[in-house]
């Protein structure tokens, strides 16, 4: 079990912290959408179109 090395999910409440417990030598991913959506929440939703932009480049 401890071959695992990168976990990519969904932020769903407490699944890091689990995971981590079980695979301390893992690494931890947010899908990538969630991670575009995350940060689109903070921009102004005029700003929106130009930040989703420039994070396709990403």
């Amino acid at each position: 079990m401890d071959k695992v090395r990168i976990f990519v999910n969904d932020d769903l409440p407490g699944l890091e912290e689990t995971i981590k417990k079980i695979f301390p030598k893992s690494e931890w991913r947010l899908r990538v959408l969630h991670a575009v959506r995350d940060s689109l929440n903070k921009v102004r939703k005029g700003d929106w179109q130009g930040v989703a932009e420039r994070l396709q480049t990403v």
